[in-house]
């Protein structure tokens, strides 16, 4: 809104001084009053051409932070706007966006990082889990087939097993 009605009254103001110079041009008879009439209208070009450079290059930099907003919101947080374009507020909002792209690239990193370690950790508690009930499968088994009925028997055969299993982790 404020850049708008800045602009308005830019406009307007600007639409007095045409209609004040072309007074002046008109009803001047001399040739040093046309001089100076002249002078203030070339003062008047300079003046709009430097405020109409000054808002291209406004809208130049809110297009440029647009395109970063835009760019950052479809997923590349790796953007980066070169600061030495901007100047003003404009410069304030181009350091926090590359600042926001950074902190979501970080918050992704770490998502991803703690994802493989949920992974890593579940891989490791299965296999962890999966060592001793085999061999208690295992045991289960050879009782079953055995037709084992004497707990030392059992017992003797248990630790003969797990002696074998620890010799052939060994080797």
């Amino acid at each position: 809104v404020g850049i708008s009605i800045k602009f308005a009254l830019y406009l307007f103001l600007n639409v007095i001084f045409i209609m004040l110079i072309s007074l002046l041009w008109a009803n001047e008879n001399t040739l040093i009053q046309r001089f100076i009439v002249t002078g203030i209208i070339m003062l008047c070009i300079i003046i709009n051409i430097a405020v109409f450079h000054n808002m291209y290059k406004k809208a130049i930099q809110t297009d440029k932070i647009a395109q970063a907003l835009h760019f950052i919101a479809n997923g590349d947080t790796a953007y980066k706007l070169n600061l030495n374009e901007f100047d003003g507020k404009e410069a304030d909002t181009a350091e926090s966006i590359n600042n926001i792209g950074c902190g979501l690239e970080n918050a992704i990193n770490e998502q991803v990082k703690s994802e493989r370690l949920k992974a890593d950790l579940v891989t490791n508690v299965s296999h962890d889990i999966k060592t001793p009930l085999t061999s208690i499968i295992n045991y289960v088994g050879l009782i079953k087939r055995e037709n084992i009925i004497n707990e030392n028997i059992i017992l003797s055969k248990f630790k003969n097993l797990k002696c074998e299993k620890i010799k052939a982790r060994e080797v």
